[in-house]
């Protein structure tokens, strides 16, 4: 009998700084030493792990002058955001090589992701979100974006998460799965959708199916309409496709990108329901949403997406790189020196 697939055996954790969490002597060690490397030889993402970084604030402008060198075996996903932790740019890579990612106005956290390695040669496709996603899976899942109950999301803050490929923007506040001082950390994602009102994932453009995870909490409720769905930056097709399962339901719908959305790669689709439904997943797809009816065969959906990596090795380098200025020939003065990891 062939021996199964490698995969990762380490289970989730999350380490945090010393300045939102009590740490020990070594674990703040740990950390400065982290600071010091990304603004020097550069620091090691091994693959599964995400570390999120704080950004100082920079007079206006200097941005532009500070850039993420990315080197490695690992594809990786790039997530800058602003002080709100609102998605500014998200992006995945395939291919390290000769990669630099400019620092975008506004930054103030950033969230690199050694996503593994893809194995085989893959061609770079212009940066996108969710471009690894849609066409690579860990062993034995599908290739897709978005997030479902069962699997670890990355908290990045108060109303933000990080699913594969996608992220999440909650109507009310996460609590965070620690006592710190911070939204920061992994997080089940049963225990960050629990009691949300309304939720909006961010899928990639490239997405053409939608798979909406429902289960009936409040028949009443339900009845009498208690879900709305929308979507910003795509086109849906009426009616969708429903799955029924007890009460779970299964709703996939075909969508398409927009020209506006699919030149910043990505669109909005959102879910709202007070007390009738409780929302167990939102998944993007390619194809269409007949032929993934066909698949699921009238059965509830498997586990489309988890948070494995895609190899149980690899790793991702990255360092910042602050321009000089030419007629001086020294580094401009961004603050960038300041920057610390969160976790």
């Amino acid at each position: 009998q062939a021996a199964a697939p490698t995969r990762l055996a380490q289970g989730a954790r999350t380490l945090l700084h010393p300045a939102i969490a009590s740490a020990g002597a070594a674990h703040s060690s740990a950390f400065e030493l982290a600071g010091a490397q990304i603004m020097g030889e550069g620091i090691s993402v091994p693959a599964g792990v995400t570390q999120l970084w704080q950004l100082p604030e920079t007079v206006e402008g200097a941005a532009a002058r500070v850039s993420l060198a990315l080197s490695g075996n690992s594809a990786a996903r790039v997530v800058w955001l602003d002080h709100r932790a609102n998605v500014l740019v998200d992006v995945e890579l395939a291919s390290l090589r000769a990669a630099s990612l400019p620092m975008p106005e506004g930054a103030a956290k950033l969230a690199i992701t050694a996503l593994g390695r893809p194995g085989g040669s893959l061609a770079q496709r212009s940066l996108q979100q969710g471009s690894v996603s849609l066409m690579l899976a860990p062993t034995g899942r599908i290739p897709a974006a978005g997030w479902q109950t069962g699997m670890q999301l990355e908290q990045v803050g108060a109303h933000t998460l990080l699913g594969r490929g996608a992220s999440l923007h909650t109507a009310l506040v996460v609590d965070a799965a620690h006592a710190v001082h911070e939204s920061v950390g992994l997080i089940a994602a049963e225990r960050a959708v629990a009691n949300q009102t309304g939720i909006t994932t961010r899928l990639p453009a490239a997405v053409t199916v939608v798979i909406c995870l429902l289960e009936q909490t409040d028949p009443t409720a339900a009845f009498d309409g208690d879900l709305a769905l929308s979507t910003e930056g795509a086109v849906v097709g009426l009616p969708p496709l429903v799955v029924v399962g007890g009460t779970r339901r299964t709703v996939l719908y075909d969508v398409r990108a927009t020209d506006e959305a699919t030149r910043r790669s990505w669109f909005d689709f959102s879910v709202a329901s007070e007390t009738g439904w409780r929302l167990g997943g939102v998944i993007g797809l390619q194809g269409t949403a007949a032929d993934w009816a066909d698949r699921l065969d009238g059965d509830v959906p498997p586990t489309f997406i988890d948070d494995q990596a895609l190899s149980a090795d690899g790793e991702v380098r990255a360092r910042f790189v602050i321009a000089t200025d030419i007629a001086t020939d020294t580094p401009t003065d961004t603050s960038v020196p300041q920057t610390r990891i969160l976790s």
